[in-house]
């Protein structure tokens, strides 16, 4: 169990670190009043990702699992598109794809 903690763990803190270090190229930053898009995760990231915010391992992101990732939190209504309250492997590859 705790093996499973410390992987888990070290998969979040590596995502966010990936994750902070991009800077948005000046195209990619949201003019006044445009809605940013959600960052893209890359394909061979998406799933590990998912897999790390996966804690119960019932192949869905609850929203409480998605409070660990402070983007998938954030966009976490719009990328529930069958609203059932919890993303499916397929809705967040959709959200979050590269684009």
């Amino acid at each position: 169990m705790k093996r499973l903690l410390t992987f888990t763990a070290a998969a979040l803190l590596s995502s966010f670190a990936i994750a902070q270090s991009q800077t948005p190229a000046p195209s990619q930053t949201p003019q006044p009043g445009e809605t940013a898009a959600p960052p893209a995760a890359a394909p061979q990231q998406s799933g590990s990702v998912f897999d790390a915010l996966d804690a119960n391992q019932d192949g869905n992101i609850a929203q409480q699992e998605a409070e660990a990732h402070p983007t998938v939190a954030e966009n976490f209504t719009r990328a529930d598109a069958d609203g059932d309250g919890a993303l499916s492997r397929e809705e967040f590859a959709a959200a979050f794809k590269s684009q």
